[in-house]
């Protein structure tokens, strides 16, 4: 009966277990994998089915076990090092490594508390595997990079592709949205131009063919072809077009068609015959070779552009079908030699195929190849002229722009979550009679909340404003509509007596003809940032004096060197040197060398985590040698012009050690004399409880009571000698107790 009373004496946080308990069939069937551990040498007492089965070990390989024997190495010594944290025996919730039977490291969360495990104190340990999902977590953020990275890549490869490229609503008779800088070179429309347009705008409809290459694109998907385009300045030029029709996420259709100007490759051609320099140097700067073939002796002319695309100098073999056939990609082999016999038997008089080569340096390249057949008297093909471009870049761009279309209506919304996500930065722009062309949701909402107005596009600002802003506001716009760049920043009152402090960005918005179309407004509420202004003022004054007075030692540290840069008073006197001793030092001047790697990681660990508000008890050295126990505290790690600096503040805590180690011993006395005594005392007390309820009950005769009432007296003086007894060991405890000097404290 004592026992179970002290047992309950321990509190809620500490459960009391058998094995036929209720609680121990509810640890073994549970999922979750959990043991329990013997305290404190930390060997598995007990585990459960689902801990079994998930790390591979038995039960009797378990119970053969510590903690330390599913740890690596480095866990082992994190392990020792938690574990001389006065926390870790406390309920807890941390992060680990574990290692299965089978070699392989998880990741676990593990929550844990103390209990009595067949009357021993023990500590029941739940885990959760968590590996999967920091794995899974980590996948989640390299998609997002992905993501980030496919959207650069797309406006880098459309904003700067050196072919014509043109992005239009496919369902709404080819709209066009979007055009790059190529385009706008090539045809001589700027990007507001090109929205106006209609395919017959660019393409000249009339030509051969183009009717049943736009049919055959609509069809399939795709196509590619040398036609007539039609420049702004009614010009008409040879070009090679690439066509392909897709579907974003939202099943939109679009068009993407990449537009080259070819009419030197054209004229080149026509013409290679009779001027075959010209032709050369066509094809360098187009990137281009041409092939003469004689079908009726099988001889060959390459020229000097068709050497370099298959990585040759000119001349520096013979022209040869076989060369070029061991050079072309296996899986294109069958379709070149049908597409060739094709040409020679069916006499077609132009075709195109697109073929991959391996060059000589090994680097595979794609080739678009045209030809041109001349025929004889009986319309059989006696030459085959062909043109051919490497178009590698091409397809890589128009693969990357299949990739990033279907990400524009993503983009889009993007953006705008971008723009509108500021609390305290609005943008808005304006025409030239200051009325809104558009704002963000922000701007819309401050307006709303600090002026009362109801902002709509097309609205006139200064009708809007409140009169005591109205003339201020109108300078300012007139300023931004003068082709002015300027940044205001002022106090405005808001509401009478009310002031806010704002900082406006003006900007004028300059159309393609250089004429300025309006201005654009970034308004930043800057009212918070004054505040903290003049509070760090209000810092800095108050710095010099907190730092000083100081009732703990201070010390300041560069993070990257750990050289000390500054000390207070306070620890000048604890560590016994002047503070010009000290300043350049590394920590390591204050510390004893056997602890220094300890010392270290303590450093590490408050630089990288930053602020703590638990300290890390460790020792300094004196000037004299002696160590002194102190505990860390860590301020957080602030940075002056680019470097990083730790405040750390050294409370000397001797006098605590000293008080916590009589206050131990004085404890661990008082409950030997405590549980010593108990019994004693509820011998006494019963027969005392027992007489008087015999006479509450009327249970004592007249003939004994008297006798009765000299028991009680008995009973009482027995209890008030054993009160005297434990008061008198209390006393000689508590004397016997020596407060101890600081050179016990200190080593």
């Amino acid at each position: 009966m004592q026992q179970e009373e002290s047992n309950n004496s321990l509190g809620d946080a500490i459960k009391l277990i058998t094995p036929d308990d209720q609680y121990q069939s509810l640890f073994d069937k549970s999922t979750i994998p959990k043991w329990i551990l013997g305290l404190p040498s930390l060997n598995f007492l007990a585990v459960n089915n689902a801990a079994i089965a998930h790390y591979g070990f038995s039960r009797e390989e378990f119970l053969a076990m510590t903690i330390f024997d599913i740890r690596s190495k480095t866990e082992k010594e994190k392990l020792i090092e938690e574990m001389r944290q006065p926390s870790f025996f406390s309920p807890l919730k941390q992060q680990w490594k574990h290692v299965k039977k089978n070699g392989e490291e998880i990741i676990v969360e593990v929550t844990a508390h103390e209990i009595l495990f067949n009357g021993n104190k023990s500590r029941v340990v739940s885990i959760y595997d968590i590996t999967e999902q920091l794995e899974q977590e980590k996948k989640i953020k390299e998609l997002n990079q992905l993501l980030v990275d496919n959207e650069r890549r797309y406006h880098s490869v459309f904003g700067n592709a050196l072919h014509a490229i043109i992005l239009a609503e496919f369902e709404q008779d080819w709209k066009i949205v979007e055009t790059n800088q190529a385009a706008s070179e090539l045809f001589g429309y700027n990007s507001e131009e090109f929205k106006q347009l209609n395919r017959s705008d660019l393409l000249d409809l009339q030509q051969k063919d183009i009717a049943s290459a736009i049919a055959y694109r609509d069809k399939t998907g795709s196509v590619n072809g040398e036609y007539i385009g039609i420049k702004k300045n009614g010009q008409k030029f040879d070009c090679e077009l690439s066509s392909v029709v897709f579907h974003d996420l939202s099943g939109k259709l679009w068009s993407s068609t990449m537009i080259s100007d070819i009419s030197i490759r054209v004229n080149a051609t026509h013409n290679h015959i009779r001027d075959k320099a010209l032709l050369n140097q066509a094809e360098e700067l187009a990137n281009i070779g041409s092939v003469e073939i004689n079908v009726l002796d099988g001889s060959r002319i390459w020229s000097n552009g068709f050497y370099k695309l298959l990585g040759y100098e000119p001349g520096a073999i013979k022209p040869d079908m076989t060369v070029f056939l061991e050079q072309l990609y296996p899986d294109d082999f069958n379709n070149y030699i049908s597409w060739y016999n094709q040409i020679i038997n069916q006499a077609v008089p132009e075709s195109n195929i697109e073929l991959r080569v391996r060059r000589k340096d090994g680097m595979i390249r794609v080739f678009s190849v045209s030809s041109r057949s001349e025929l004889d008297s009986n319309g059989k093909v006696i030459k085959l002229f062909g043109v051919i471009q490497d178009v590698t870049k091409n397809k890589q761009y128009e693969a990357e722009l299949e990739l990033t279309k279907m990400e524009i209506q993503k983009d889009k919304a993007l953006l705008e979550s971008i723009i509108n996500s500021p609390k305290d930065i609005f943008i808005v722009s304006f025409d030239q009679n200051y009325c809104i062309t558009a704002f963000t949701q922000g701007y819309k909402e401050h307006l709303q909340k600090r002026f009362g107005i109801n902002l709509k596009l097309g609205m006139n600002i200064l009708d809007a404003s409140p009169t005591q802003l109205r003339e201020l506001a109108k300078q300012q716009f007139d300023r931004a509509l003068s082709g002015e760049y300027f940044i205001m920043s002022r106090p405005l009152e808001i509401q009478p007596g009310v002031w806010r402090h704002y900082e406006n960005n003006y900007a004028p918005i300059i159309g393609k003809d250089g004429k300025i179309d309006g201005f654009t407004v970034f308004v930043h509420d800057v009212d918070e940032l004054k505040r903290i202004e003049k509070e760090n003022r209000l810092n800095e004054m108050r710095y010099s004096a907190l730092f000083s007075g100081a009732s703990d030692a201070i010390i300041i540290a560069e993070v990257s060197t750990k050289q000390i840069v500054d000390l207070n008073e306070k620890a000048s006197k604890l560590l016994g040197y002047q503070k010009e001793e000290l300043i350049g030092k590394g920590i390591n001047a204050i510390h004893p060398a056997a602890i220094m790697e300890e010392v270290k990681l303590i450093f590490q660990k408050f630089t990288t985590d930053g602020l703590h508000d638990y300290g890390e008890e460790t020792f300094v050295l004196h000037k004299n040698g002696s160590w002194i126990p102190v505990a860390i505290f860590a301020g957080a790690v602030f940075n002056i012009n680019d470097k990083a600096y730790s405040a750390a503040y050294f409370k000397d805590i001797t006098e605590q050690k000293r008080n916590q180690l009589n206050l131990e011993k004085q404890n661990s006395q008082l409950k030997e004399i405590a549980w010593t005594q108990s019994h004693v005392v509820r011998a006494p007390l019963a027969k005392l409880i027992g007489l008087v309820k015999m006479f509450k009950k009327n249970m004592v005769s007249p003939e004994e009571e008297a006798k009765v009432i000299d028991y009680i007296l008995k009973s009482a003086s027995e209890l008030d000698a054993v009160i005297h007894e434990i008061t008198n060991k209390t006393i000689s405890v508590e004397n016997s107790n020596e407060i101890g000097t600081d050179n016990e404290m200190r080593i």
